[in-house]
C-alpha cells in the first residue's frame, strides 16, 4: 500500500505543478522566474550578501539570463560562461 500511496502523491505532484497557474505561465515556470529573480537581485552591485568573487557573480548572472549555450554565445560573446 505504501508503494501505491508514494506513486499516486507522485502523480498528484507532476500533475500540480505542471496545471497552469495563469493562462500563458505553468506553476514550475513561474516558481523559476521568481527563483531566477531572486537570484538576479541578490547578485545586483551593492544588494549582494553573497561571499563571492566579482567573476563568480558574472558568472550567475550570464547562467541565470541566459541558461542555453547558445543564447549566451549571442549575448556575450565566444567566451562566455561555460555550464
Amino acid at each position: 500500500m505504501g508503494e501505491m500511496m508514494l506513486e499516486a502523491m507522485q502523480s498528484a505532484l507532476v500533475q500540480f505543478w505542471s496545471e497552469p497557474c495563469t493562462e500563458s505561465t505553468r506553476r514550475w515556470q513561474w516558481l523559476s522566474d521568481l527563483f531566477k529573480g531572486a537570484l538576479l537581485i541578490s547578485l545586483s552591485d551593492g544588494q549582494s550578501m553573497l561571499k563571492l568573487e566579482r567573476e563568480q557573480m558574472l558568472t550567475l548572472r550570464q547562467i541565470a539570463h541566459c541558461p542555453e549555450k547558445s543564447a549566451r554565445v549571442a549575448a556575450y560573446g565566444a567566451d562566455c560562461t561555460e555550464a
